[in-house]
């Protein structure tokens, strides 16, 4: 049967959205998203690692104010909360830093799930996949481990960069609080990586996060109900 689909954008609509995340941005650790970088880095990472990821409830982590990637044997690994992963600047400003993977401890893993139709997939991902952190993995280019609670059950998963080919998302066996995966690397030209992506953004885009968050034209810019570019 053909046919044709067709709908409306009201953009003003997001307006509400858009303010309720704007409330929790830092427009001040957002600098490096607004310049244009080479693609050649020499903190991208080459060396082929092969590590076992798991959860633990050991207190590995200290309150901090800045958004931190740290150089180990298995890579650079970028830090932050399952719960900012709702922001895309923050995942962003992860892989601007060369971040091979991001951890994001969470509570509750139980909120908007996947809703792809998994035969678009050569590997299908696992029934009530989260979103969050599906999309921040390919929008980052990055692994992505995040582990919490599903109800009572402990509930941890691997997200990787590239979903299409062969890293669909993995999940912890029920009651187990542990995920181990060996993931077969794709051609390299077959997919987007972190080099092509982080090349491929304008400035433009990532100003408005620069501006003074009092100043009048970050005031205009957040207010507006599409997108404008204004004052810059």
């Amino acid at each position: 049967m053909n046919g044709f689909i067709s709908s409306e954008i009201d953009i003003s609509l997001t307006s509400p959205v858009r303010q309720t995340l704007l409330q929790q941005r830092r427009t001040e650790l957002y600098g490096l998203l607004a310049l244009h970088r080479s693609p050649t880095d020499a903190n991208a990472t080459t060396k082929i690692s092969n590590p076992t990821l798991a959860a633990s409830g050991q207190n590995w982590v200290t309150p901090g104010n800045q958004f931190v990637v740290v150089t180990t044997s298995i890579g650079r690994i970028g830090l932050t909360l399952g719960e900012e992963l709702a922001v895309s600047e923050v995942f962003g400003h992860l892989s601007a830093q060369r971040a091979d993977i991001i951890a994001a401890p969470a509570r509750q893993l139980d909120g908007l799930t996947l809703q792809v139709d998994p035969k678009l997939f050569v590997v299908p991902h696992p029934a009530n996949t989260p979103f969050e952190p599906y999309a921040a993995a390919k929008l980052s280019q990055t692994w992505l481990v995040t582990a919490g609670w599903t109800g009572t059950n402990p509930s941890t998963w691997v997200f990787g960069p590239e979903p299409i080919i062969k890293t669909a998302p993995v999940r912890n066996v029920q009651g187990q609080n542990r995920v181990e995966l060996n993931v077969s690397t794709p051609y390299a030209g077959t997919w987007i990586n972190q080099q092509q992506l982080i090349a491929g953004q304008l400035p433009y885009s990532t100003i408005p996060l620069v501006l003074d968050p009092k100043g009048e034209c970050f005031t205009k810019w957040s207010q507006s109900p599409g997108w404008q570019r204004v004052c810059w």
